[in-house]
């Protein structure tokens, strides 16, 4: 059926621009301006095989070399994609004061001081917030810290791509590699991609509680603030901005969750 062949090949063409996950031909580039409705749903399997390490690890380990384990998965499958974005959004939006200067800087695959500083400190923040998540307990452990992996990456890339509906992209240049996935979403693909996300949300509900959807706040706040910087600085998104908002919204999460869990 044509239908279904053309959405496995737009999501197997998600998996080989998002992932290291081996797929038929590193996917078909004719079908990357319609893969990023499965953008969450890839989040979801690397955040599932970064809770299936964190949940084997630590059998044998203690939580936080278990949860730096786990990070180090997701890196490795990404290939640092998202993280890559994010260090050179912090040294432009760090470095440059008009538009033409951050869009430059942004483009120089150099790592700056901005960057390092704010990749440090994002990592080190995501490992703060997973590790305070552990019981004394190994199944409650393996419980929350797994689903706010899966729901993390999930929710990261599921606010990445809302940019792709509601600003424009600014980049010109027809080279740049994330250009025919960032180019924009129709409404249908926006709403499927919706429609995975809900579900991971859903799925966090029953396995922390109903409470812990509060930690969704913080996300949804980062993923404002991130939307006016980038309407006022360069007047929309790039590449690199979506992978500023997959991380920065991500880590949201870990920290919301941390701290709803906490005074529970």
């Amino acid at each position: 059926m044509p239908f279904l062949r053309d959405q496995w090949i737009s999501f197997y063409t998600a998996v080989g621009f998002l992932t290291r996950f081996p797929v038929p031909g590193g996917g078909h580039p004719d079908y990357l301006d319609r893969s990023a409705k499965w953008s969450p749903f890839v989040g979801t399997l690397v955040g599932a095989v970064a809770a299936g390490v964190f949940a084997l690890a630590h059998l044998f380990l203690p939580v936080s070399i278990s949860v730096v384990l786990a990070m180090a998965v997701t890196a490795y499958l990404t290939g640092g994609f998202h993280e890559d974005g994010f260090a050179d959004s912090c040294d432009a939006f760090g470095g440059g004061y008009t538009k033409e200067d951050v869009l430059r800087i942004m483009k120089d695959s150099r790592i700056g001081s901005f960057g390092a500083l704010g990749l440090f400190l994002l990592l080190l923040l995501k490992y703060a917030a997973l590790t305070s998540l552990a019981s004394n307990y190994y199944p409650d452990t393996v419980r929350i810290v797994g689903m706010a992996l899966i729901a993390g990456h999930t929710i990261g890339r599921f606010a990445a791509i809302s940019f792709l509906i509601t600003q424009s992209y600014v980049r010109d240049d027809s080279g740049a590699r994330a250009k025919p996935v960032a180019i924009g979403m129709t409404g249908m693909q926006f709403a499927f991609a919706t429609l995975c996300t809900a579900g991971v949300i859903a799925g966090m509900g029953f396995a922390l509680g109903w409470h812990a959807m509060l930690a969704l706040l913080l996300p949804l706040i980062v993923r404002l603030f991130l939307g006016r910087m980038f309407l006022r600085r360069i007047g929309g998104y790039t590449g690199d901005a979506l992978g500023m908002t997959e991380q920065a919204t991500e880590a949201a999460l870990y920290v919301g969750l941390a701290a709803i869990l906490q005074l529970a």
